[in-house]
């Protein structure tokens, strides 16, 4: 394996050193001369971000990272540098990695960004703005994805970002306008705390609509979830509910938010959870197209909870159109004083340790 070490300070082919260069042009950089690699660094124009060297943040492009070498090798067998090139641990560490020695970024070329934020065809990461087609390395979202587009011809990018990410790590998870695969979903959601989805479709690949108890599933993390989208009514069944409660992960939720409820949405068994479990706090909008039977059951919840004193129970937030106007503020008071009840507790206990 030949490797090539560089500073700059010492180089004379680049051209591009500067006399008052200091702690940042000292820095030792190693990085991997297979034969095509060079050609590579010719022919493309791809921006990515090789991290910190010293204290100053560098950004590079393909020629410029490759341009400049002297030969090096590992005291490490060819395979065991592979494989440590390819498996890295976390961000962090991969990010230590590139900074110390360029042929882990060529062996394994990824951009760590925490903040990856689509809409159309470009890019924000981290605070810099990118046009997709420019890319060619892999992406290592760490905290923050969004992707969203209100054009027709753009709600199919997250089939598009899914094959660009080596992992997803990001706790926060937003997606608007977008048609969604279930197999991304579930390669994107296994670190996702927080949901947030706006005219969202999930679909199976047979072009079918994904039950809401299998969107769940795919975040076995997840805190909070709100998905507000008219394709909330054909993912919802008779059994929907009775299914999200046999999930490990559902008690946990902080807040659940849905809208476009239909009638096959189990009132019954939904107000019987919510008596047992006092951790979730629940907004639901229902569909219009529900019957005025149905309507009247609601009010009946919305009264029983409003004269239950002490309300041992979180209360939720339940709406459709033609509700009772002061039954809904009312009701409303008392869901957002479970929000109150939260942070005082939380409160409490920062003020006790």
């Amino acid at each position: 394996m030949d490797l090539l070490l560089t500073t700059k300070e010492s180089d004379s082919s680049s051209g591009s050193s500067n006399s008052d260069s200091k702690e940042t042009n000292e820095s030792i950089i190693l990085s991997d001369v297979d034969s095509d690699s060079e050609e590579e660094s010719d022919s493309s124009f791809d921006i990515f971000d090789v991290g910190y060297l010293g204290k100053q943040k560098m950004v590079f492009t393909r020629t410029t990272f490759y341009e400049t070498f002297y030969r090096q090798s590992f005291a490490f067998r060819d395979s065991l540098m592979h494989y440590i090139a390819k498996n890295p641990s976390s961000p962090k560490v991969y990010q230590k990695m590139i900074n110390s020695c360029k042929y882990f970024f060529h062996k394994n070329p990824i951009l760590v960004s925490s903040l990856f934020c689509v809409d159309r065809h470009q890019i924000l990461m981290d605070h810099k703005f990118i046009e997709m087609a420019s890319l060619q390395s892999k992406f290592w979202v760490s905290e923050f994805l969004t992707i969203r587009d209100g054009t027709v011809n753009s709600k199919n990018l997250v089939a598009k970002i899914t094959s660009m990410i080596y992992k997803c790590d990001a706790k926060r998870l937003c997606f608007e306008n977008q048609n969604v695969f279930y197999n991304d979903l579930v390669l994107l959601g296994s670190s996702v705390e927080e949901i947030s989805f706006r005219e969202v479709t999930v679909k199976y690949n047979d072009d079918s609509n994904v039950e809401l108890e299998k969107i769940v599933v795919a975040f076995p993390q997840a805190k909070t979830f709100e998905w507000l989208s008219y394709e909330v009514l054909s993912s919802i069944k008779k059994e929907t509910f009775k299914e999200l409660v046999k999930l490990p992960n559902f008690a946990k939720f902080d807040t659940f938010c849905i809208n476009h409820i239909p009638e096959t949405f189990d009132l019954e068994t939904f107000f019987e959870y919510i008596k047992e479990n006092k951790h979730t706090t629940f907004e639901l909008a229902f569909d219009d197209s529900i019957s005025l039977p149905y309507k009247i059951r609601i009010e009946a919840i919305i009264d029983e909870i409003l004269q239950t004193k002490p309300l041992n129970y979180k209360a939720p937030l339940l709406n459709f159109t033609e509700i009772n106007q002061q039954k809904l503020r009312l009701l409303s008071y008392l869901h957002r004083s479970n929000r109150y009840f939260c942070v005082s507790n939380v409160l409490l206990i920062l003020l006790f340790f």
